[in-house]
């Protein structure tokens, strides 16, 4: 278990690094550049962009910080610069979703509001052992070198490692507990119920 200061800590840092790269962005006359594409999509995916949910498709640019959704029948598989992979269900909510890649600099965060999410780390993970973050309304989970299911509902949350090599975790903070808890290989799961009841599972 971790202190709660470890945790507000955590949390003042994670918030600040978040606010100076929107305010970077919002502030440069250039364009922002594109930091991802999307490899593949049906006709329920959707962008919000000046305040507005417009369609995308594949070859769409994806640009950071933007909210993407889809519909009941919607499915999106986005690629982002360093190859890493994020595969929406239908019926599902991403925000705030960005990737760094550089020389110096290298993290990728995404929020999941609801719905069903895959993720296949590219090299961000490989780089930066806490580079990769999914944050949902009650976990966040740092993660590297994997590929994951998360699951996000009103009544349960649900991490799933799908494949993780040998001698890798993904750390789960669970925000309402202030507890830290790891999911350490291949087929371990993590649910979160609406009590905010936790079980881990390993194989």
């Amino acid at each position: 278990m971790i202190s709660k200061g470890r945790i507000r800590l955590f949390f003042i840092f994670f918030s600040l690094t978040a606010m100076l790269l929107i305010c970077a962005g919002a502030s440069s006359a250039s364009p922002i550049a594109p930091c991802g594409i999307v490899e593949n999509a049906n006709l329920g995916v959707y962008a919000s962009r000046n305040g507005k949910w417009v369609p995308i498709t594949f070859g769409s640019d994806l640009y950071g910080f933007e909210s993407i959704a889809t519909n009941a029948d919607g499915y999106a598989a986005l690629r982002f610069n360093d190859d890493t992979l994020v595969e929406l269900g239908p019926d599902t909510v991403v925000h705030t979703m960005f990737s760094i890649f550089e020389p110096e600099r290298a993290m990728f965060q995404v929020h999941v509001d609801k719905g069903e999410v895959r993720l296949g780390t590219g090299a961000i993970g490989l780089k930066n052992p806490k580079g990769i973050k999914i944050v949902t309304p009650k976990n966040i989970f740092i993660a590297r070198d994997c590929i994951a299911n998360f699951l996000v509902e009103p009544e349960r949350e649900v991490a799933e490692i799908e494949w993780m090599p040998a001698g890798v975790e993904i750390v789960v903070i669970n925000t309402e507990r202030k507890e830290e808890f790891r999911l350490p290989s291949e087929g371990s799961a993590m649910v979160t119920d609406a009590q905010n009841d936790i079980l881990i599972e390993v194989p």
